[in-house]
């Protein structure tokens, strides 16, 4: 099974990178809120999930197999099916065109099907008509997805294909199964989906539903349990995002309200919190119109040489943390929570610029100053380390005319 480690945004990166700060200044004196849900974020490569679907669909096929990509049709009559039904014989049952502009996911999912079948000798159909479907015998039909948020759009997939009579008997008849495969899915969505397909989830009948329709997917999770996407903070970004009154109401948490925090870089899905892709007025999306901007590429995957040194040495934004930090410890500060109180920063920033500053030399494992530490401080804020009188207390000799010195009396 191929495993995928996402890519984060590190704090430094969001911070050495002026497209981002544009669109932290838009939150005015709430960006430190905005700026911990990009660093939450996780991205998922093209390359990465290519090779991951590749993998999954290879484990979803079973003997002779039908592929799909799901897909959001527009304007469709509402007696109108996934298959075309009237017209000239030679078209019927054959699925319908999708339209000429890019799709996005869909587009990928496409290549990869037809990647997987050159490489394969699987059984494997891509995108066959009814009258392959019975040619063929096929029993299996797997469906593609990148994300399933509310489950909506694969259910209304699904809906479509149902309405066709014959694709409604097979399934009825137990003659198909369908796979849903998709890298990424919520619990309450798999949910709806289930409640939606024809028929009826008895363990006494034959099959039972469930056992007809099942998922594969990499990262399953509850859409409610937000502490677990979003850490202890979540309340307080939650609350943020509902309060972005620029925003349409139901995609300021994301479609469905499911605050998802999973970015691909062909897409970004629309589960996502609204403030990250979509504009409106005077607002600028981070990700405008759900697309992958070339700059946040290059951050993710072009600064590969600027990584491999030490940000002490290059980012003026990590210097001056690195001495707030040791002018805390200097005073006795040990304890994480209380250095991150005292500087505004969160758990996680915290850990990071203690590790820069582990790796240079300039504290220990206990996090105690080392004398590369005090040499850094000293270099950095020499003049903390000089003796300034202050001229406003002074006070002229001549102001003390007949007074005496004071001395000690000396007992006994």
């Amino acid at each position: 099974m191929y495993t995928i480690k996402p890519k984060q945004l590190s704090y430094l990166a969001i911070d050495s990178c002026n497209q981002i700060q544009s669109w932290l200044d838009q939150f005015g004196q709430r960006q430190n809120i905005a700026r911990e849900m990009l660093a939450r974020l996780q991205f998922i490569s093209g390359d990465n999930f290519t090779k991951w679907l590749k993998d999954a669909i290879v484990r979803a096929v079973e003997g002779n197999s039908a592929l799909y990509s799901v897909r959001k049709f527009q304007k469709l009559k509402q007696d109108e099916s996934y298959w075309i039904e009237k017209g000239d014989i030679a078209e019927r049952g054959k699925v319908k065109y999708r339209p000429p502009e890019s799709l996005g996911s869909e587009d990928l999912v496409q290549s990869v099907i037809a990647n997987i079948k050159r490489e394969n000798s699987l059984s494997i159909f891509d995108h066959p008509s009814l009258r392959t479907i019975r040619k063929e015998k096929l029993q299996t039909i797997i469906l593609l997805d990148d994300s399933i948020g509310s489950g909506k759009r694969v259910a209304d997939f699904l809906a479509l294909m149902m309405r066709n009579k014959t694709f409604l008997s097979w399934w009825s008849l137990n003659k198909v199964k369908i796979k849903i495969v998709s890298y990424a899915y919520t619990l309450e969505g798999w949910s709806y989906i289930l409640s939606v397909v024809p028929g009826i989830d008895n363990q006494k009948r034959k099959i039972p539903i469930s056992e007809k329709i099942s998922v594969i997917g990499a990262v399953p999770y509850k859409s409610k349990n937000l502490n677990s996407r979003w850490g202890d903070n979540y309340k307080e970004i939650l609350d943020f995002c509902r309060r972005q009154t620029q925003l349409t109401n139901r995609f300021r948490c994301g479609f469905g309200d499911t605050m998802a925090k999973l970015i691909f870089y062909h897409s970004v899905p629309n589960n996502v919190p609204g403030i990250f892709w979509l504009s409106k007025g005077s607002f600028t999306a981070l990700f405008p119109n759900r697309s992958f901007p070339k700059w946040m590429f290059e951050l993710l995957e072009g600064n590969q040489d600027q990584e491999n040194l030490n940000p002490l040495y290059y980012s003026s934004y990590a210097k001056l943390k690195a001495i707030s930090i040791l002018e805390l410890i200097i005073k006795g500060y040990r304890n994480k929570q209380s250095i991150a109180w005292n500087l505004e920063l969160n758990k996680a920033e915290l850990t990071e610029f203690i590790s820069i500053m582990y790796s240079a030399g300039l504290v220990s494992d206990n996090i105690r100053i080392t004398q590369a530490g005090r040499d850094f401080l000293h270099r950095n804020q020499r003049k903390s380390f000089e003796f300034e009188p202050n001229l406003e207390l002074y006070i002229p000799k001549s102001w003390c005319v007949g007074k005496q010195p004071f001395s000690r009396s000396r007992i006994g």
